[in-house]
């Protein structure tokens, strides 16, 4: 329990790296409203676990490698803002994996897009699927403007989180 909650436990530095992460790279800003909405999305408009399993899979992927992607930036920018061969080496094999998550991610979820759309032409009693689909939904662009907007703040909420819940495992110790 208390590498798991102690002062330096592993919540408390999620906590602080995700904080930090989302409170000051523009990228991880972006991709954590990424995350946030097709999150959503796929838990509104996707009934099936496995292709919600593939869908929450894919964008969790690129948030994490672009997590990973700014944790080697900060290392190198770290040893010496100095050009160095191997330095722009190890930065570029970092990018070039989030390149790769992002391309599979577009994939996954364009695939997933398609079979939607194709699917919106047969009758609802016929298909297979039972879960509502996105281009039939009157309200879906809303859902998603709500949830964009939403995700916004709630990335201060981390703090708040992990803060009360330090303490309360800190009580019960």
């Amino acid at each position: 329990m208390v590498n798991l909650f102690g002062r330096r436990g592993k919540l408390k530095v999620f906590e602080k790296g995700m904080t930090k992460g989302i409170t000051e790279e523009p990228s991880l800003k972006v991709l954590y409203i990424f995350l946030i909405v097709f999150l959503a999305i796929s838990f509104r408009y996707e009934a099936n676990f496995y292709k919600r399993l593939w869908l929450i899979l894919a964008i969790l992927l690129i948030f994490c490698s672009e997590i990973i992607n700014t944790s080697i930036e900060a290392v190198v920018d770290r040893i010496g803002l100095k050009y160095n061969v191997l330095s722009g080496y190890a930065k570029d094999l970092a990018s070039s994996v989030t390149i790769l998550m992002v391309l599979f991610g577009i994939y996954v979820y364009g695939h997933w897009f398609y079979n939607k759309w194709k699917e919106s032409d047969i009758p609802i009693e016929q298909r297979n699927d039972k879960s509502i689909n996105i281009f039939e939904d009157n309200k879906a662009i809303f859902f998603i403007i709500i949830v964009a907007i939403l995700a916004i703040p709630f990335a201060f909420f981390f703090r708040i989180f992990f803060k009360v819940s330090y303490k309360l495992a800190r009580y019960m110790d």
